[in-house]
Order: structure tokens, then C-alpha cells, then sequence
């Protein structure tokens, strides 16, 4: 067929595929011999044949998790970006739905308790900076990033902390004290702790006979030593203490007398710090102590949770209320050996908030061991598990309050800290 208008339909289409679009075609031509040509629908002409209907699905981004949000990217640009800020490669991990109790950590959509695991180590023996001479006791902050390390041989105070709560890169940040005896000196000091807000701290002067308070305006600022409590008239080498919830009361161990100190003060800004009275006596018996090495308090200030070290068990003791200083040994809990339920020189512990669990350095057994009670009222303690530190003698132990990061002390043997955390199973 010669006709023009036909040889003008074809190449019209053909122009029309091949930029693969034709805008609108709903139009009949007529042609030679009465014969019509139908573009049946602008849809169908604007596809290039023989193109499926069902277009191709969208190229996924890849995921990224960083501090807990994950983030979709194609940038290369944006992909560095967020590696370099420490991203991980796939979506964050489910979140649990309500908050895990303490001592249980959320693992994808569960709660979940693992065993204790040695996260890393931080020290090294001798007298510079990022050293210990005979750490002896330490104070960790409520979100686990500052410790604070009785440095015993090198009469100080170190000071160390990490960026971020899954960090293992603890570093020297300050010291405080020097060998002395003025009110920013100390001699073997072997304890030392922190008030919740990380503005205060007490520490154990024990060659001074001494408990040395400081204090600072604001976590950021220096601290400056701001008062004395005690002298040798009341102590005869303390060692480690305890601290209330509020900074009002210091329960001290007199090993060399078999006793717990009590001291007060009517309020946070108050220096005058005044004797209130002690709890045991020499023995093996309730009621007596024999070399006292370690103190813990509940919060609400009414149980105290003695290491009776030389007799090889925790020895409870109770008040009736804040204002009594009549205190009473309804319990004690371990014996000596190796065993679950043994003992072998506890030396100093921890408790749990609620007053449920407690946390034992047990010192020749080369352990810390965990302890419960069913509740507040209890007194059958029963033991729940350990944290093995073979080779490490410990002496202190310090617990974040979600009771999955622990930090002991290992001053005769290894001069360092360990940091101990809960990982989730697998």
C-alpha cells in the first residue's frame, strides 16, 4: 500500500515507542479504502511493549543503628558519616516493652538474666596517673560512667571515666589528694564513696584515723576538701563505710575493735558531724564481730549488712526506726569453706536497693558471691550465684544501680579494676 497518510501513521508511532511514551493517542485516523487504525486507550499506548503492568518494587536502603535509632540511608556520604559515629550495620534490636526489673537486661524483646562476664580491665601497678599501688576500695556513678578508686599506697584519690555505658575505654581523668596529714592529704585511705548526685565524697583516711569529706558546686567543677569527722579519740584505723541515701549518716568498720561506727549530722550543708554510737563486740556469737571488713546499709537506713570477716559470714543487723541507735543481729548467713554457701573472708559488699540481694567479695575464695531472700521481712539468705575472679584477690565492690555493671578491686594482686556486666545470652 503506497498512501501518505499511512506512511505518516508509522512513522509517527515509531517515534512515539521509542522515547517509550505516547501522551495521548485516543484519536482514529482514516486510511486508504475506508479502513480506520484505533488507538484503544491512552494507557495502553503510553506503555512500551511488552511491559509487564506490575512495575518494579523500590531498591531497599540499607539500615543503620546508631545509639539506639536506626536510620535508612543510600548516601554513601551518610553512610560514612554514621560509621564514623560509631553505627552498626543493620536495624537496632527490638526494644523490650515495659522497663526489665533490676538485674535483668533487655535482650531483643525479653527480659533476661546471663551469667557474669569480665568486660575489661583498667590499671596497671605504680605511681603515675593510669597506676595503683594497692587500689582498695571504689564508687561508681549511677550511669556508669566515672569510678572512683581508693588508691591506698599512693594516698589519692583516681579518678577514671568512659564516654558511653558500653565503652571499654576507661581512662584516667583526675586525681585528688597527696600524702599528708592536712585536710587535702590522706594516709592509706580505704574507702571511699560518692552521694548520688556526685557531689560530695567521703573517704576513709584510715593511717589519719580519719573520715575525710569533700565536696564540689557541680559535677564539672574540682573538688575541695570541706571537713573532718573523727580523729584517733574515736578511730583506730577505720576501714571501709558505708553512706544513707540522703548524706546523713556514716556507718564506719573498726576492725580493730569489733565494732560499726555511727555518725550524723542534721543536714547536707552541716560540717558538724557528731558521734551517735556503735553496734558488736568481740565474739563468734550474735550480736559479736570479729574483724568487721565491709558495711552496707538499705536505703531507708533501718538494715545494716556487716562482712564479719574473721568469722567467715555476713552478720545482720537491725533498728526499729531512724532515730534509734539501738541496733540488733537477728541473723547471719555463710560458713567457712569454698562451697555455695561458704565463706572465706568476706571483705567488703553491696546491696540491692530493695534489700533482697546482696553482693559479697569473698576474699580467699577468690570470688564475689550473690545472695537473696525471698522478702523485705526474710531472714533465710540463700546463695544465688558468683562472680569467679580466679587468680584476683578482691577487696571492695562497687554496683550501678541497674545491677548489671560491677567494678571490684584487686589490690594485691594485679594493682587494677575489673569491670563485670550481665551480657545477653548468646
Amino acid at each position: 500500500m503506497d498512501d501518505p497518510q499511512f506512511d505518516h501513521l508509522t512513522r509517527y508511532l515509531s517515534a512515539v515507542r521509542t522515547r517509550r511514551r505516547l501522551v495521548e493517542a485516543a484519536t482514529a485516523l482514516p486510511l486508504a479504502g475506508g479502513v480506520g487504525l484505533l488507538l484503544t486507550s491512552t494507557s495502553d499506548a503510553r506503555r512500551k511493549q511488552p511491559r509487564s503492568r506490575v512495575q518494579p518494587e523500590k531498591k531497599r536502603k540499607p539500615s543503620y543503628c546508631l545509639n539506639g535509632e536506626t536510620i535508612q540511608t543510600a548516601s554513601k556520604r551518610k553512610k560514612k558519616k554514621l560509621i564514623k559515629q560509631g553505627a552498626t550495620r543493620g536495624a537496632c534490636p527490638e526494644t523490650c516493652g515495659t522497663p526489665c526489673a533490676p538485674g535483668l537486661r533487655c535482650c531483643g524483646n525479653t527480659c533476661a538474666a546471663g551469667p557474669w562476664e569480665l568486660e575489661t580491665q583498667f590499671g596497671a601497678f605504680g605511681t603515675g596517673p593510669s597506676q595503683f599501688d594497692y587500689p582498695n576500695s571504689v564508687a561508681i556513678s549511677a550511669d556508669g560512667l566515672t569510678a572512683w578508686i581508693a588508691d591506698a599506697q599512693n594516698d589519692r584519690i583516681s579518678v577514671w571515666t568512659r564516654p558511653t555505658a558500653s565503652s571499654t575505654a576507661w581512662a584516667n581523668a583526675d586525681i585528688i589528694g597527696s600524702t599528708g596529714t592536712g585536710m587535702a592529704n590522706f594516709q592509706g585511705p580505704e574507702c571511699v564513696r560518692v552521694a548520688p548526685d556526685e557531689r560530695t565524697m567521703w573517704v576513709v583516711d584510715t593511717l589519719n584515723n580519719r573520715v575525710s569529706e569533700w565536696t564540689r558546686p557541680s559535677k564539672s567543677a574540682a573538688w575541695a576538701p570541706f571537713t573532718i569527722i573523727g580523729n584517733s579519740d574515736y578511730f583506730d584505723f577505720p576501714g571501709r563505710m558505708a553512706v544513707s541515701a540522703d548524706g546523713l549518716t556514716i556507718w564506719v568498720c573498726e576492725g580493730s575493735r569489733d565494732r560499726i561506727a555511727v555518725w550524723s549530722r542534721t543536714s547536707t550543708s552541716s560540717a558538724g558531724w557528731t558521734f551517735r554510737t556503735t553496734f558488736g563486740a568481740s565474739g563468734s556469737g550474735l550480736g559479736k564481730l570479729d574483724q568487721p571488713r565491709g558495711v552496707a546499709v538499705a536505703p531507708d537506713g533501718l538494715t545494716a549488712w556487716v562482712s564479719d570477716s574473721d568469722n567467715n559470714r555476713v552478720s545482720v543487723w537491725t533498728r526499729p526506726d531512724t532515730d534509734s541507735d539501738v541496733w540488733s543481729n537477728p541473723t547471719t548467713f555463710g560458713t567457712l569453706g569454698n562451697g555455695p554457701a561458704n565463706l572465706n573472708y568476706p571483705l567488703g559488699l553491696v546491696v540491692s536497693p530493695d534489700g533482697l540481694k546482696v553482693w559479697v567479695v569473698d576474699g580467699q575464695n577468690q570470688r564475689v558471691s550473690i545472695w537473696t531472700r525471698a522478702n523485705a521481712t526474710s531472714i533465710a539468705w540463700a546463695p544465688q550465684t558468683t562472680i569467679s575472679s580466679p587468680a584476683l584477690y578482691s577487696g571492695d565492690i562497687a554496683l550501678t544501680p541497674d545491677q548489671l555493671t560491677a567494678l571490684t578491686t584487686h589490690g594485691d594482686s594485679g594493682n587494677n579494676i575489673s569491670v563485670w556486666t550481665i551480657p545477653c545470652p548468646g
